[in-house]
C-alpha cells in the first residue's frame, strides 16, 4: 500500500490515525469487512487543527487557560472543559467590539481574564497551540 500526501509526498503508514481525512484507492473485501488498499492519500493541512472559543481563566506569558463553552474533545484527548493554549511567538491578535449599533473589528488587543476568545490552533507535541486569537468584546446592555 502506498501512503501520500495531497501535494505528493510519500508518507509512512503510521501517518494515517483518525480522525483525518482520506482517500482510498482499493477493494472492499465484505467477506471479512477488510480493506485491499492500494493508494490512501491523507490530507495532512487538516491534521491536527481544531477550533476552540471559550473564556479566559488566566494568562501567562506563552499561554493562557480557556474555559471552554462545553466540554470537548481537542486533539484526540479526553473531553475536558478546561484548555491550556500556547501561544506562538507571531500570534495574531483581532477584537470584535460588538455595541448596539453594530461591531468593529481592529487588529491587536491583549487576552485578559474574562475575555470570550474563539481560535483556531493545532496540536502540537507539547499540546495545543494557536497563532490566532480572536476576543469578543460585547459592550451591549
Amino acid at each position: 500500500t502506498r501512503v501520500v500526501s495531497k501535494s505528493g509526498e510519500l508518507l509512512d503508514p503510521l501517518d494515517v490515525r483518525g480522525p483525518l481525512p482520506v482517500q482510498v484507492d482499493g477493494v472492499l473485501l465484505l467477506s471479512n469487512a477488510e480493506l485491499n488498499a492500494a493508494l490512501v492519500i491523507v490530507d495532512k493541512s487538516a491534521l491536527g487543527t481544531e477550533q476552540v472559543t471559550g473564556t479566559i481563566s488566566s494568562v501567562e506569558a506563552n499561554s493562557l487557560t480557556l474555559d471552554l463553552e462545553e466540554a470537548v474533545s481537542v486533539c484526540g484527548e479526553p473531553p475536558t472543559s478546561q484548555l491550556v493554549v500556547g501561544l506562538a511567538a507571531s500570534l495574531d491578535i483581532l477584537t470584535v467590539t460588538i455595541t448596539e449599533g453594530g461591531s468593529v473589528i481592529s487588529s491587536g488587543g491583549s487576552p485578559a481574564i474574562g475575555q470570550s476568545v474563539g481560535m483556531n490552533g493545532s496540536c502540537e507535541p507539547d499540546g495545543y497551540e494557536t497563532d490566532n486569537l480572536v476576543i469578543i468584546e460585547d459592550l451591549r446592555v
